[in-house]
């Protein structure tokens, strides 16, 4: 009985015949697509394409060869493709896959689904952009000076645009891989090579609307390196935005200053009291409409963006001195000219943060910054020990508040401060002197127009004192002191005689 039941359950095998049709089956299938790709005139296609791009764009187009591609999907494979445009600049990609609608196709029209590029690489030269910061709003005198150059030339811009909405786009797909663009700078021979990657995607809206997504996109320059998103809404409108998403891995100052220095287009060093940092995270986001890339002031003016970072190791030298920033963090912004930023971190043994913002749409602007600090140690203030008092002990904690001019040739005779501070257990020494000790100091002041007052009152020698005064800052010469001091209870005793000077 157990054998019976064991021959009722096996299935029953297959004829042969029906094995052979799956065996056949793909193989007619593969018979029948060759014989549909056997009556493509690929050379017909090629001249079709290369007069189509010609005609609807004005530049010329050379391929090496086109044959079939099926890395995409079935599609056709372009190798060694060079374009020249009117105005002089080359672009060049060592194979293009364009993958076309079959049904159109048969009936002899060339419809492209999606295109992907396979190293493609292209020489720009940048316009010449005027050096300095282009600040102040537009007055009755500078209103009939020509427009500045911005990032992309208008009439270039204008020509583009026209030709998008004069010719029906069916693409839904254009692909970059291992792109290269070279950066020329205007009038020298400064480049800088750029590599590109991403997805970029057509999307038709029933309005009429074309919006283009960008997804996967990787920029990079020498070890610098942007991933992140984009889009541009309706891009063929006059009122088309840009909008997109970075963020990088780390960076330091030495990777980053060619960067700047080029598209400051000098042929100088940058000239900044900024000698080191080390950048451990970047974001940028930004929203504008593409017209404002055409100038500096309405792109100024329109451009809103945020920025996070996260930094370490900074340096600072001023005047001989170096200021060392051992963790600096925050965010920046930029909305309707208004440059606004909130940073914290640490140095001199406290941690520290300022906010602040400069308001890049007036004429003379003025930065404005708050700077509160708590329990910085005085010990590792940088200042000299060979040059009178000097700190050896002691906190202090407080805040500086500071308006700079930023255009002005000598900031310093106009720059206005407030402070306030509380210092505890603080020793001041001079080789020359003993030693001085306050339990308790507070001070308060403020500069203007190279003058400075103060207020100071503390706690020394077992007794209490108070002082205030003002000092004169002349551009040339010494500075002048006018001070008064109240004291009370002082322990004599304490005071050593001065040590004289060999």
């Amino acid at each position: 009985m157990t054998s019976t039941a064991t021959k009722k359950n096996t299935p029953p095998t297959p004829p042969k015949s029906a094995l052979k049709r799956w065996i056949w089956l793909p193989v007619a299938l593969i018979l029948i697509l060759g014989g549909v790709l056997a009556q493509i005139d690929l050379e017909s296609i090629k001249e079709q394409l290369v007069q189509r791009v010609a005609k609807e764009t004005g530049l010329e187009i050379e391929m090496a060869g086109m044959g079939f591609s099926f890395s995409h999907g079935i599609g056709f494979q372009c190798k060694k493709v060079k374009v020249s445009t009117p105005d002089g600049n080359h672009f060049s990609v060592e194979r293009l896959h364009i993958l076309t609608e079959w049904a159109p196709l048969l009936q002899g029209e060339l419809k492209i689904k999606s295109i992907a590029l396979e190293h493609p690489e292209a020489r720009l030269t940048l316009p010449a952009i005027p050096s300095g910061l282009p600040v102040g709003p537009v007055t009755a005198q500078n209103e009939k000076t020509p427009p500045q150059t911005g990032l992309i030339d208008s009439a270039t811009l204008e020509s583009a645009t026209k030709k998008i909405k004069n010719t029906p786009l069916s693409i839904e797909e254009f692909i970059v891989s291992d792109g290269k663009i070279t950066l020329i700078q205007s009038g020298s021979e400064k480049q800088l090579p750029v590599n590109i990657e991403g997805l970029f995607v057509l999307k038709q809206h029933a309005g009429g609307q074309q919006d283009v997504l960008a997804s996967d996109l990787k920029v990079q320059t020498g070890e610098i390196i942007f991933a992140g998103d984009g889009v541009v809404e309706n891009f063929s409108a006059d009122d088309a935005q840009i909008a997109f998403n970075l963020k990088s891995q780390t960076f330091s100052w030495a990777q980053i200053k060619p960067v700047l220095q080029f598209l400051q287009g000098s042929e100088n060093e940058i000239e900044t009291p900024l000698a080191n940092i080390d950048i451990e995270k970047f974001s940028l986001q930004a929203k504008l409409p593409l017209t404002a890339l055409t100038q500096v002031k309405r792109l100024q003016k329109e451009l809103n963006a945020q920025v996070e970072f996260t930094s370490a190791n900074a340096l600072i030298k001023m005047d001989d001195q170096s200021y060392r920033v051992e963790t600096l963090q925050g965010e920046g912004s930029l909305e309707q000219g208004i440059l606004a930023h909130q940073f914290s971190g640490t140095a001199f043994g406290s941690a520290f943060n300022l906010k602040g913002q400069l308001p890049l749409n007036q004429k003379n602007p003025l930065l404005k910054t708050q700077i509160n600090f708590e329990s910085l140690q005085a010990a590792q203030l940088p200042i000299p020990t060979n040059k009178g008092w000097h700190p050896s002990e002691g906190t202090l904690s407080g805040d500086l508040t500071l308006t700079i001019p930023i255009i002005e040739e000598k900031p310093f005779a106009k720059l206005k401060a407030a402070y306030n501070f509380q210092a505890k257990n603080l020793k001041l020494q001079n080789k020359n002197s003993p030693p001085l000790f306050f339990a308790q100091l507070d001070g308060n002041g403020d500069i203007a127009s190279r003058h400075l007052n103060y207020k100071i009152k503390g706690q020394s020698f077992n007794g209490n004192f108070h002082s205030e005064g003002a000092v004169n800052l002349p551009a040339s010469g010494q500075p002048m002191l006018n001070n008064r001091v109240e004291f009370a209870d002082l322990n004599l005793s304490q005071l050593a005689p001065s040590t004289p000077v060999k």
